[in-house]
C-alpha cells in the first residue's frame, strides 16, 4: 500500500462495521470469531513507510437468514485496490489453462462469443482463452495490474464492474458469457454487482463464477484465507440465494482444487434444470453443517496448529539455525500475524512475484526477496507460508540439506 492513501482518505469513512447481509440485506447477523487486529492481506509496505491504519480489527459473521459468512469491518475498495500486489498469473496460470480446455470442451460456446471477465488482474485467464480461439476481455480496477494485462495486449477496462458502469462502456444485454474467478469475494456491493452481471448478459447468456468454498474452508483449517480483501466466504446455498434475486438460476457446477478448495458454478438467464452433477454437490453441502459451534471449533484447531509452527521457530532460534520463508502471499501476512513475535524468526521470505520483491511483509520488517536469489542464500529452514501450494514448493527449493515446515492444514515437517 502507498502511505499517501492513509494522507489522502479518511478510514473513519472508508471502514465500516458491517450491520446488514452484503447479499440478503438482513440485519439478523451473529458473530462467529473475533481474530483482534490483523493487516490487511495486500499490505506489502515499502521498507519504513509502514502506516499503523493498515492493522485493522477483524471479526467473522454469519447472515441468519441466507447463511451467508462474511467479514466485518467493510474496507473500501479505494483502500483495498489503490495499490494491489497481487499477480494471478504467478501461481495460477496453470489453472487457468484447465479452465480454459474445460470451456472448451465442454460448455463449447461459439467462437464468436461475446466474452467479459469481471477481475481480470494481468490476465491468464484471457490469455488461455484466446490461445483457444476466443476474444475474451476484461474489467479490473487496479490500474497497476491492468498495466501489466494491457503490455500483453489484453482489452482491459480498468474500473470497477457495477451497475453504473454499464452505460458508460456499452455493456447492458451485450454478452454471452461473464465469467467471474474468485472475484466475488472482493467486492462490497455484491448485490449490486450480481444485478450487474444479469443486466450485462443477453437473455441467453450465462454466468460461470468461481468462489472458494465455506466447507472446504472450515475441514481444511485455511482460516489464514480469512482477511478484510476477502469480504464474503459462500456455499452453494448462499451464492444461489444471492444471484436468485436477480434471474440467474443454477445449472451445474463443479468441485475445484484452487484455495484450499473452491466451486465453479455456472448460472443461466434462463431456467433450466439442475445437471446430475450439481443435485450431488447440493445433496452434500446439505448434509454439512457451517455452525458457529463448528466454525469455532474448526478455528481453534486452526490456532493450535499455527502454535506447533511457533515452536519450531522457537526450537529453530534456541538452536541457532537460519530460518527463511516461503511465499509472499495474502495468507501468508495472516500467518506471520498470528505466529506473532515468534515471525521474526524469519529472516527472509522468497515468492516470485515481481510486484512484491523489494518490499516488506506487513508490520514484519520481513523483506521480500526474489526467489531467483534463493539457492545462493544461506539457511537451515524454511517455513512454506504457502502451505497450500506446498508439494509444488517442495520440488522448487534448491537442494540442500534443511528442514521444510508446512504450517496448515495440520503441521508436519520434512527433510528436503
Amino acid at each position: 500500500m502507498k502511505k499517501s492513501i492513509s494522507s489522502s482518505l479518511s478510514f473513519r469513512s472508508e471502514i465500516n462495521p458491517i450491520d446488514h447481509c452484503g447479499a440478503c440485506h438482513s440485519s439478523n447477523l451473529s458473530q462467529v470469531y473475533d481474530f483482534g487486529k490483523v493487516p490487511l492481506a495486500g499490505y506489502f509496505p515499502i521498507k519504513g513507510s509502514e502506516d499503523k491504519n493498515f492493522l485493522l480489527s477483524m471479526q467473522l459473521l454469519l447472515c441468519n437468514k441466507c447463511s451467508l459468512v462474511q467479514i466485518s469491518p467493510d474496507v473500501s475498495d479505494a483502500i483495498l485496490f489503490s495499490d494491489y500486489r497481487y499477480l494471478s498469473s504467478v501461481g495460477m496460470q496453470e489453472h487457468f489453462n484447465q479452465f480454459a480446455n474445460w470451456f472448451s470442451k465442454e460448455l463449447n460456446p461459439s467462437r464468436n462469443s461475446k466474452i467479459l471477465e469481471i477481475g481480470c488482474n494481468d490476465g491468464p485467464l484471457l490469455q488461455a482463452l484466446s490461445e483457444y480461439g476466443y476474444n475474451p476481455k476484461g474489467i479490473d480496477p487496479a490500474s497497476n495490474i491492468v498495466k501489466v494485462a494491457e503490455a500483453k495486449n489484453f482489452e482491459v477496462i480498468n474500473d470497477f464492474f457495477n451497475l453504473s458502469c454499464l452505460e458508460k462502456y456499452n455493456l447492458r444485454n451485450s454478452q454471452d458469457i461473464v465469467i467471474s474467478c474468485n472475484s466475488f469475494a472482493h467486492i462490497s456491493d455484491i448485490s449490486g454487482v450480481a444485478n450487474a452481471v444479469s443486466q450485462t448478459l443477453k437473455p441467453n447468456g450465462k454466468f460461470i463464477v468461481e468462489v472458494q468454498s465455506i466447507l472446504d474452508l472450515i475441514k481444511n483449517n485455511s482460516f489464514d484465507f480469512v482477511y478484510h480483501e476477502h469480504k464474503y466466504y459462500y456455499s452453494i446455498k448462499s451464492i444461489t440465494s444471492l444471484l436468485n434475486q436477480f434471474g440467474l438460476y443454477l445449472i451445474d457446477g463443479m468441485k475445484i482444487s484452487t484455495h484450499g478448495g473452491s466451486y465453479r458454478l455456472t448460472f443461466s438467464k434462463n431456467f433450466q434444470s439442475k445437471s446430475p452433477n450439481l443435485v450431488e454437490m447440493v445433496r452434500e453441502e446439505d448434509n454439512e453443517s457451517i455452525s458457529i459451534e463448528v466454525i469455532i471449533a474448526r478455528i481453534e484447531i486452526f490456532m493450535n496448529q499455527i502454535n506447533l509452527t511457533r515452536k519450531f521457530l522457537r526450537k529453530c532460534k534456541k538452536e541457532g539455525k537460519r530460518v527463511v520463508g516461503f511465499g509472499a502471499s495474502g495468507r501468508a501476512n495472516m500467518l506471520l500475524q498470528y505466529l506473532g513475535a515468534e515471525a521474526g524468526i524469519i529472516e527472509t521470505v522468497f515468492d516470485e512475484s515481481a510486484e512484491r520483491i523489494g518490499r516488506n511483509m506487513g508490520f514484519t520488517n520481513i523483506p521480500i526477496i526474489s526467489f531467483s536469489k534463493m539457492p545462493n542464500e544461506q539457511y537451515d529452514a524454511v517455513v512454506i507460508l504457502a502451505w497450500n501450494y506446498a508439494t509444488r514448493v517442495l520440488l522448487k527449493i534448491p537442494k540442500r540439506t534443511a528442514t521444510v515446515a508446512i504450517p496448515l492444514p495440520c503441521y508436519r515437517e520434512e527433510i528436503k
